[in-house]
């Protein structure tokens, strides 16, 4: 999610967007960004490997430079297959 250069925009086109970041630096830089433009997302810290969100979603979106930062990148597809699927299932 880093600074919102992605979520925020998908806010202001009038969708509903959360966020999830594993800096807490970086959440603060989208919060604040969003306050700024009247936005309040639903914004997590958390990592991929460890990620687990309150909600189902429609699409997930992971911008590919995201997964250049994980140390163990080979526990990451797993993961993320179970997350995508489980969080999106209803939605298909």
């Amino acid at each position: 999610m880093g600074s919102g250069r992605v979520l925020i925009p998908l806010l202001e086109s009038g969708l509903t967007v959360d966020g999830v970041d594993y800096s807490p630096q970086m959440l603060a830089s989208c919060r604040h960004r969003c306050e700024e433009r009247g936005l309040r997302p639903e914004l997590y810290e958390s990592n991929l490997q460890e990620l687990s969100l309150p909600h189902k979603y429609e699409a997930i979106i992971v911008a590919g430079g995201s997964f250049l930062l994980i140390e163990k990148r080979l526990s990451v597809p797993k993961r993320c297959d179970c997350s995508l699927y489980s969080d999106t299932s209803d939605a298909l």
